[in-house]
């Protein structure tokens, strides 16, 4: 049975790949889904996730602007921002996103 439902957003793969197994090894009963995109998070699932992982660098429509998008899709999901981009931080933590949790990586 799952408990919790993590969708991770990010268009580097190895982070997602290392982040799944982080995941999986510490969370019990966790489903991980991944997305490169937010366009390819929003049309690839349906079922709302309980938390998101999001980069906040991403190609296309990014991770600051998506967030709109993705209260809109799953308004219960918890969005959890992360970046390497240290000089976005106390740009980030100034404006209201949304966000549970503003990280560096």
């Amino acid at each position: 049975m799952v408990s919790i439902c993590i969708l991770l957003i990010d268009d580097h793969a190895l982070f997602r790949s290392g982040m799944r197994l982080v995941l999986l090894a510490g969370i019990p009963d966790v489903e991980v889904r991944e997305a490169a995109s937010l366009e390819q998070a929003v049309r690839g699932y349906t079922e709302p996730p309980t938390l998101v992982l999001l980069d906040i660098q991403l190609q296309g429509v990014n991770g600051i602007e998506g967030l709109v998008l993705l209260k809109q899709r799953w308004p219960q999901a918890i969005p959890l921002c992360q970046t390497r981009c240290y000089g976005c931080l106390p740009f980030l933590k100034g404006k209201k996103t949304g966000t549970l949790k503003l990280s560096s990586r």
